[in-house]
């Protein structure tokens, strides 16, 4: 299933799930305070792994 809010699909490295970052950082990341302020990670809304947002390793869709 994939989720697109708005913004960039991503696929979670750990699991496949496929979301948009700004569902993950509604979602999973809501109670980070980094989460607004330009943080280079995101978390997993399903699986809750977390993972540095990087080009070229199959996050970025």
């Amino acid at each position: 299933m994939k989720f697109r809010i708005g913004g960039r699909i991503i696929r979670c490295p750990n699991c496949g799930y496929q979301f948009s970052l700004s569902y993950a950082r509604t979602m999973a990341c809501s109670g980070c305070p980094l989460s607004v302020s330009g943080c280079d990670y995101v978390k997993c809304p399903r699986c809750g792994y977390e993972f540095k947002l990087t080009p070229g390793k199959g996050a970025l869709m």
